[in-house]
């Protein structure tokens, strides 16, 4: 509820438009080779709402809606898509929350996304 607009923003660009746009641009060549996986980290936030962590949750289930669709419009086409949803891990995560700290949000999608070329 205290979270502002901008920190939203950014959460959904590292945690939803960044593996979004990954899988935009791999994409075609997976089409044109009519294989591919493409498998996503998203979180159990992403199936379940979580105490404080609405606007997190917004991005993973938003990760879920956008997936689990491509899946059906490519399964045809020899393209898989899988999401993993880890459960709870502990990190400082929740300590870095805050909108009351200034807290440097750096994008780990890259090690989570994973695009494989068979």
């Amino acid at each position: 509820m205290k979270t502002d607009e901008a920190a939203e923003r950014k959460l959904f660009e590292i945690n939803y438009f960044s593996s979004v746009n990954l899988s935009k641009a791999v994409l075609p060549y997976m089409l044109k080779q009519k294989s591919g996986h493409i498998v996503v980290v998203s979180s159990i936030a992403g199936k379940f709402g979580f105490y404080l962590r609405s606007s997190y949750s917004a991005a993973k289930h938003a990760l879920h809606g956008y997936f689990e669709s491509l899946r059906l419009e490519t399964e045809s086409k020899g393209i898989k898509v899988l999401m993993v949803c880890p459960g709870k891990v502990k990190t400082n995560i929740s300590l870095n929350a805050s909108t009351r700290r200034k807290v440097k949000i750096v994008p780990t999608f890259f090690i989570f996304f994973g695009i494989a070329f068979l």
